[in-house]
């Protein structure tokens, strides 16, 4: 079975207009083969359980369900907007 991936409006639209999402995708299925590489850190506070990735300086959050096998990417803004 092969990972999914589920996007907020918001967060899909963001990548996707700065064209974002195979070069998100791509790190995701790295970080899910324990490769090196990704800056992606687990979020504590209001964001507990979930993860942050950077690329740049956007920032993207989003959840992993192993065993179902789906992301659940939240949100997705530049460094300063992004956690207000």
């Amino acid at each position: 079975m092969s990972w999914e991936f589920k996007y907020k409006r918001d967060a899909y639209r963001f990548l996707e207009q700065r064209n974002l999402l195979n070069e998100f995708e791509k790190t995701i299925a790295s970080f899910i083969k324990k490769e090196e590489g990704a800056d992606i850190k687990k979020l504590h506070g209001e964001y507990k359980g979930s993860y942050r990735l950077r690329i740049g300086k956007i920032r993207i959050i989003f959840k992993i369900d192993f065993e179902g096998q789906i992301i659940y990417v939240k949100k997705a803004d530049f460094r300063g907007g992004i956690y207000k």
